[in-house]
């Protein structure tokens, strides 16, 4: 099996891999070791795909948090309350 041909394809066809869902159609359904690479491929990228959507939120947060943590500051600095900032 020519595990290229089926990455040349997709490429080709420049469709996304959630809409190319019919992919398994390019496999030889009896070679078991073709099936499960193909898998563990598939595997991996939903992986990173999750883990890219995961650094996404998480950057969102830190940003609110770091906002949320100048106005609080700020409005600490109006009550009177003294900082001490450090120079680099």
């Amino acid at each position: 099996m020519n595990y290229n041909k089926i990455v040349e394809i997709n490429k080709k066809s420049g469709l996304e891999r959630r809409e190319n869902e019919n992919g398994w159609k390019w496999l030889n359904l009896k070679d078991k070791e073709g099936i499960k690479l193909y898998a563990e491929c598939m595997r991996l990228d939903e992986r990173d795909e999750e883990e890219q959507n995961l650094e996404k939120f998480c950057k969102n947060i830190q940003k609110w948090r770091y906002n949320e943590w100048i106005r609080d500051r700020e409005y600490r600095k109006s009550m009177g309350e003294v900082f001490y900032e450090c120079s680099e």
